[in-house]
Formats: structure tokens, C-alpha cells, sequence
């Protein structure tokens, strides 16, 4: 499947570095990881008008563990059917193409938080923990305001800050001082990042999602989360993140916390979204009502 974001610039960022700056860094530190394969078949098959629901359930079912895992997650507190979805067939069928290619991604995103063969500790488990936690946010986001891309809003919300989980993972001793200065000194991940290494990791993000034929408008939010509201950069994809990124920050889930009693609808995405108080915290209190039950379904 081809892409048009494959062959477009990533969005320049206010920290004066290029894309080939970027990927001279990771060319000395790693690669950029690959999409996991099968959810690199699945955005292909999705992507195309002819996919049946066959074609869906072979990919899948190609890997046990993946199977087991979406029929979990079929049957979440979040999805809510009547019935319990028992097969691959069931639940494609009953959730669609697109929430079984989201969770196959989610499912198979985890090893990309660390590196193979190393443990999986508190660092990880927090970046996880809060990629988990402002995905299923930008869901609920989504199904207030009735946007009809939830499910891509979910994948930008699971990864929105997989640059953060590369540099831990290729530079950790160096990433390991960030994250102290971030809690010692109240300073904002992209700030200290760009202090220490010239750039921060919402570039290296959009670079990852470029690489990975993410539609342009997703590739834009990834590269964008830390300012959504700048110009021509700030639409409803952006604003959900916005918000569901806040929510969680506030709710101490994750590396970043943000301390403060000031209102949740004053965040960006709120009024872009024409969101008030009530809708804010009843957002975040579904998100806290479902979350310890479906971190189980992600292996924490």
C-alpha cells in the first residue's frame, strides 16, 4: 500500500532541526523501529476496498497469541455488546475492519517499548501505562463529540509518544538523566530534550508514523502534540489528543504529571472542541472507571 505522507516533509517543529539531522542521530543510535508485521498486513488490508473478512481473519489468526489477545479485548468493558464475541469472524464483523486493525496494533505496540531482551521496568511500564491510558481517552473523546474516526484517534493516542520509547531504548544512560532533570527541575519533556539533544521526541514520532504509511493527518498529530494549537496544525484529531493527553498527565498517569487544580476545559483542545468542565471530568471519570481492568488486557 502506498502512501502519499511517505514522500512529504515532516511538519517543522519550533526546534531548529531537520528530518536528516534526526535520522543522523538514529542512524548512530538504531534504526527506527519497523511496524510489527502483522499489523503492518493488517493497514495494508484495511486500506484496501477488497478485503474481506477472510482475508482479515487469516492475517490474524496467523499469530495465537495475537487471536487470544483481540478476543480479550473484543469483549472489554469498553465495547459493551450483549453477547460474548467467542471467534475472529464474530468480532470482525460485530467491531469492523478498522477497531480490529487498531487492536492488533496495540496488541503487537508493547515490544516496541522495549528492547529485546531487556527488562521491561518502571520507565517502560510508565510510558506504556500512559500510551494505554491517552489512547482509550481519545476514544471516549471521540464518542462524546461523535467523531467518526475513533479508531484512528486511538492509534494516535497509543503512539503519540513513541518517540519517548526509541530514545529510551537507544540512548537509555542519556534518556535516564532527561527523565530526572523532567522531575527534578518541573520541566516538560520536549524542553529538556531539546536542551540535551537538539530535538525532541514528537519529531522522531512523525518520523516513525511517516515511516509506517500513517495517513498524513495522523503523522501531523503525532509531530504536533506538544503545540496542537499552532496554524493549519490543529484540527479535531489533534484537539481529542490534546485533551485526552491532559486528562491523563492530570490523573499522574505516566512519566509527566501536571499538578494544578485549574480547570480541565481550559486546555487547548477543550474549546477547540467546544468541551466544558462537565464533559472534561465526565471523560475522565470513565477513563478512571475502565482503566485498571483494560491495563490487564495489555499485559500490565
Amino acid at each position: 500500500m502506498t502512501n502519499p505522507s511517505a514522500n512529504r516533509e515532516v511538519p517543522s517543529l519550533p526546534t531548529p532541526i531537520s528530518e536528516d539531522q534526526i535520522k543522523r542521530v538514529i542512524s548512530v543510535t538504531g534504526n527506527l523501529p519497523p511496524v510489527p508485521h502483522v499489523a503492518a498486513k493488517m493497514m495494508e488490508l484495511v486500506g484496501n476496498e477488497d478485503t474481506s473478512v477472510r482475508d482479515l481473519q487469516k492475517v490474524i489468526s496467523s499469530d495465537q497469541a495475537l487471536t487470544a489477545r483481540i478476543l480479550k479485548m473484543s469483549n472489554s468493558v469498553f465495547y459493551s455488546f450483549d453477547q460474548k464475541i467467542t471467534t475472529l469472524s464474530h468480532a470482525i464483523v460485530i467491531l469492523g475492519f478498522r477497531a480490529v486493525q487498531s487492536m492488533a496494533i496495540a496488541a503487537s505496540s508493547r515490544s516496541l517499548f522495549v528492547k529485546k531482551g531487556a527488562q521491561f521496568g518502571l520507565k517502560e511500564k510508565l510510558l506504556w501505562e500512559h500510551s494505554i491510558g491517552v489512547a482509550m481517552g481519545c476514544r471516549q473523546v471521540s464518542r462524546v463529540i461523535a467523531y467518526e474516526g475513533e479508531e484512528t484517534a486511538f492509534i494516535v493516542g497509543l503512539l503519540h509518544d513513541i518517540g519517548k520509547a526509541v530514545l529510551n531504548q537507544v540512548i537509555p544512560k542519556k534518556y535516564g538523566k532527561i527523565v530526572e532533570q523532567v522531575y527534578n527541575d518541573g520541566r516538560s519533556f520536549a524542553e529538556v530534550e531539546t536542551e540535551i539533544l537538539g530535538f525532541d521526541h514528537s519529531h522522531i514520532g512523525a518520523l516513525i508514523a511517516q515511516k509506517w504509511n500513517f495517513d498524513w493527518e495522523m503523522v501531523e498529530t503525532i509531530a504536533y502534540h506538544h503545540r496542537p494549537e499552532a496554524k493549519d496544525h490543529g484540527g479535531t484529531l489533534g484537539a481529542i489528543l490534546s485533551v485526552s493527553n491532559h486528562i491523563c498527565k492530570r490523573m499522574g498517569i505516566g512519566l509527566e504529571k501536571v499538578e494544578g487544580e485549574a480547570p480541565l476545559s481550559d486546555v487547548w483542545g477543550a474549546q477547540a472542541l467546544g468541551l466544558d468542565e462537565t464533559a472534561c471530568v465526565d471523560i475522565r471519570e470513565v477513563l478512571k472507571s475502565v482503566l485498571e481492568e483494560e491495563k490487564k488486557l495489555y499485559d500490565m
